[in-house]
């Protein structure tokens, strides 16, 4: 029986692992790195910008940062927070060279475990299971130039229907496999030694005492979290929430989708 990957203490035990590290990175950001260091709860000081945060999960290779974060709980702010992160793992790079030289490639890999309650600049609902932005420019026949390199990656496997590449694929099983009740742990591709290892780290049965109280204390703050949003959400939104979803409709019926279209996109 596998412990879940949305746990904190769970998903920091697999992945400070320079083994499964070093493969989930390969496999989602498409770099191969060697890691000199890796840290949780890593901050910089003194603070980049105005806000004090820490990573999940920071390591550091020659020529790149790499950044891992668990969200298990939705906030509104969620993906502006990790723009945030990342951009500051970029900046923060400037206080240590010369001139606005960033020696390091920054790639951020956030895993979100709650489908998504936000919607897109346009209105639109979000149910994507990978999204990728870079900051490299197009030139105007749209052909990507890259300067920068740099990722931020969201992974949810809240959305399981779309096919995925299968470096994805083996991922997202393992962490959708960790979190149900009944596992069928011989679905899961044990030929990658990476996924193998994450495997043995977080078999329950190999949880030490400590480990153990820490998962079930993170539990519980979790869902205290997410008991106090949802109460908070029901008071201040009851009374717009067939408002929003009206407008919302029209907004897709105007982009041309028909009424099966925006059931199923609303549902």
């Amino acid at each position: 029986m596998l412990a879940p990957l949305d746990n904190e203490v769970i998903f920091k035990k697999a992945f400070t692992d320079p083994l499964v590290l070093r493969s989930f990175v390969r496999d989602i950001a498409g770099v191969e790195a060697e890691f000199d260091k890796i840290e949780t709860e890593k901050s910089f000081t003194p603070a980049v910008g105005n806000v004090d945060f820490s990573y999940d999960v920071y390591a550091e290779s020659t020529e790149q940062r790499i950044v891992a974060e668990l969200q298990k709980v939705e906030y509104d702010s969620h993906f502006d927070r990790f723009l945030h992160y990342h951009n500051m793992a970029v900046a923060e790079q400037v206080k240590k060279g010369p001139l606005y030289k960033v020696e390091r490639e920054v790639h951020t890999i956030v895993l979100l475990t709650s489908g998504y309650s936000l919607t897109d600049r346009s209105g639109l609902p979000i149910k994507d299971p990978v999204l990728v932005s870079t900051v490299d420019p197009k030139n105007l026949q749209g052909q990507v130039r890259p300067i920068y390199s740099h990722q931020l990656i969201f992974l949810n496997p809240a959305y399981p229907k779309q096919d995925l590449p299968e470096p994805f694929k083996k991922w997202f099983e393992l962490i959708r496999e960790s979190l149900k009740e009944e596992q069928d742990l011989d679905a899961l591709d044990k030929s990658d030694p990476g996924v193998q290892r994450a495997m043995d780290l977080i078999e329950e049965q190999c949880l030490t005492p400590t480990e153990r109280r820490q998962m079930i204390e993170e539990n519980e703050k979790v869902r205290t979290i997410e008991y106090v949003g949802r109460q908070e959400r029901a008071e201040g939104r009851a009374e717009g929430r067939e408002e929003e979803r009206d407008l919302l409709k029209k907004k897709l019926k105007d982009k041309g989708f028909g009424d099966d279209e925006i059931d199923g996109l609303l549902s």
